[in-house]
């Protein structure tokens, strides 16, 4: 994965920007919050998903021996 570096604080994943071309001040990064908080809100989703299930089988597993 090739990361690309915005301004001086900010350095993120092509993908990301990949279909993106305006000037500045053209809301690109309004746009890509937007877009991204969904995949962050799902993401999210499958983490504390995942931790339920991790925390259920070590219970199981601890109860096991």
């Amino acid at each position: 994965m090739l990361d690309i570096q915005i301004n001086s604080k900010l350095v993120t994943p092509t993908s990301l920007f990949i279909l993106t071309i305006a000037e500045s001040g053209e809301r690109k990064s309004t746009v890509d919050n937007s877009l991204r908080k969904a995949l962050v809100e799902i993401n999210d989703e499958i983490n504390d998903k995942n931790k339920k299930m991790r925390s259920h089988y070590d219970s199981e597993l601890n109860n096991g021996e």
